[in-house]
């Protein structure tokens, strides 16, 4: 197989498996959430709990039906790589949007807050292994908080989130794309670099016997380059009548006597 086949197809399998926990982590999550949210809501008594608990719910039927259908569908598993900026940003956005009108006092703390929320889903994204989905879910992320900021302005009853606040949001979206890039990035080179010295040991294995195998592949491939000189004893050998033997054997039993 060619190694940069090798390569695709590894690459590929580790998204699929990226993207079967992703899908798992946010049902988990989600649903974790709006139970959170009920029993805060209904138990303890803190109706500011209770604003969002519909759309809680939604959130939580989509990512059930992302992670179970992922299982049983490869085309909705790979698919789901755009769940962050088309699910889980919007979301965040109207669950955020409805928990401000229910508490116009807090707006600017819900503002707030909503930046480690939106850190949270780029860390996610990069999970996909596509760096495109990450520049995708900062662009989404960013007009979801401008979005949020906005909205907390307009409740003069409480301090209104300053300009400062916004730029210090988008830094921290920038900064945290940053590390999701080169995270993906680190982990794309690590899968090349194992997928190519499997390549190189499965070439050594065709070509030398174990030992001489692995001794190659810790020398890192210069003996082959280079050469050396040793003293070493050949032995030719040869099997009286095997010519004629062979032609009466099956090929299985000829490979069994000379094993």
């Amino acid at each position: 197989m060619d190694v940069d086949q090798h390569l695709r197809e590894a690459l590929g399998q580790a998204r699929l498996e990226n993207a079967m926990f992703l899908n798992r982590m946010r049902a988990v999550g989600v649903g974790g959430f709006t139970l959170l949210s009920a029993w805060m809501a209904y138990e303890v008594g803190d109706q500011s709990w209770a604003f969002a608990i519909g759309w809680l719910a939604a959130y939580f039927a989509c990512a059930l039906v992302l992670d179970i259908g992922g299982h049983a569908n490869a085309k909705i598993l790979s698919a789901s790589r755009f769940a962050v900026p088309i699910l889980d940003v919007p979301m965040v956005l109207v669950i955020q949007c409805f928990n401000i009108a229910g508490d116009p006092g807090k707006a600017g703390v819900i503002a707030a807050f909503s930046v480690a929320l939106f850190v949270c889903l780029l860390l996610l994204s990069a999970l996909t292994l596509h760096p495109t989905q990450v520049i995708i879910a900062l662009v989404a992320v960013i007009a979801a908080q401008a979005s949020l900021y906005w909205l907390a302005s307009t409740h003069p009853e409480v301090a209104s989130p300053t300009p400062a606040s916004l730029v210090t949001a988008i830094f921290v979206f920038l900064f945290a794309t940053w590390i999701c890039v080169y995270a993906g990035r680190s982990r794309l080179r690590l899968l090349t670099r194992v997928v190519q010295e499997e390549a190189g040991r499965r070439r050594l294995q065709r070509y030398f016997s174990p030992g001489v195998g692995e001794l190659l592949e810790k020398q890192g491939g210069e003996g082959l380059e280079k050469g050396r000189d040793h003293e070493v004893t050949v032995l030719f050998t040869d099997i009286r009548g095997f010519t004629a033997l062979s032609e009466q054997m099956d090929s299985q039993d000829v490979v069994t006597l000379l094993n």
